[in-house]
């Protein structure tokens, strides 16, 4: 097999809208930065939330977030391993929840 197909089999970039669940005292640019530093995820963006913006309250902020990521094997492999780093493996201290919303999820390109 030669190494220019194997390569665009093997890296693919995806991308997917997140909710994120953290508690409201934490610094979340110190959040965002962690979920940054996870490896595979290439970038993370805030997007814009009126109705998660009205949900959150004194315990618990809700932010709507897209990040781009390399799906090495696979879209929904490569979201669960970052999903158990950030929560499991990591710990990221604040952050109590990430939800992905898998209607939004998109595969951008091959490598």
């Amino acid at each position: 097999m030669k190494l220019a197909k194997l390569l665009l089999e093997v890296f693919q970039m995806f991308k997917v809208q997140i909710i994120l669940k953290m508690k409201s005292d934490e610094n979340a640019v110190e959040i965002y930065n962690q979920i940054r530093a996870i490896e595979g995820v290439v970038v993370l963006t805030l997007l814009p939330s009126d109705i998660l913006h009205a949900k959150s309250n004194d315990r618990h902020h809700y932010v709507l977030v897209r990040i781009k990521f390399i799906g090495a094997g696979g879209a929904k492999e490569a979201l669960n391993r970052i999903r158990s780093i950030a929560i499991q493996q990591k710990k990221i201290e604040g952050l109590l929840a990430m939800i992905v919303r898998t209607h939004t999820l998109k595969k951008i390109r091959n490598y």
